[in-house]
C-alpha cells in the first residue's frame, strides 16, 4: 500500500529488501551499525504501514480479510487503489499531526 506509483512501490521494495538483508547481517553479527538515512527511513515505512493497518482495521473489523486484501493488493491494482482509498482520508488526517 506504500508508494503513489509502480516506480516508487518498485524503490521501496528495493530499499525494504535492503534493509531487511542489513538487519540480518546485525543480528548475525557480520555488520554492527545502522545509518541515520536507514533508521529514518525504517521509521518512516513502519510508521505508515502500522498507521494504514490500524485505518483499515476499522474499516474490514477482521485481521485475516485485512491481510488477504493486502496481499491480493500486489497483484491486483484495483483493490490496492481501494485499499488506499479506504485508508487515505483518515490517514492523511494523522500525518497532518506530523508537520
Amino acid at each position: 500500500l506504500l508508494g503513489k506509483d509502480i516506480s516508487h512501490r518498485k524503490e521501496l521494495q528495493k530499499s525494504a529488501k535492503e534493509l531487511y538483508d542489513k538487519r540480518s547481517r546485525l543480528v548475525h553479527g557480520s555488520e554492527n551499525t545502522i545509518t541515520t538515512p536507514e533508521s529514518r527511513l525504517i521509521f518512516v515505512l513502519v510508521r505508515e504501514s502500522l498507521l494504514r493497518f490500524l485505518v483499515l482495521a476499522k474499516t474490514y473489523q477482521n485481521h485475516d480479510k485485512i491481510l488477504d486484501e493486502i496481499d491480493n493488493a500486489m497483484i491486483d491494482n484495483s483493490i490496492r487503489t481501494q485499499l488506499r482509498k479506504n485508508s487515505k482520508n483518515y490517514f492523511s488526517k494523522v500525518m497532518s499531526f506530523q508537520k
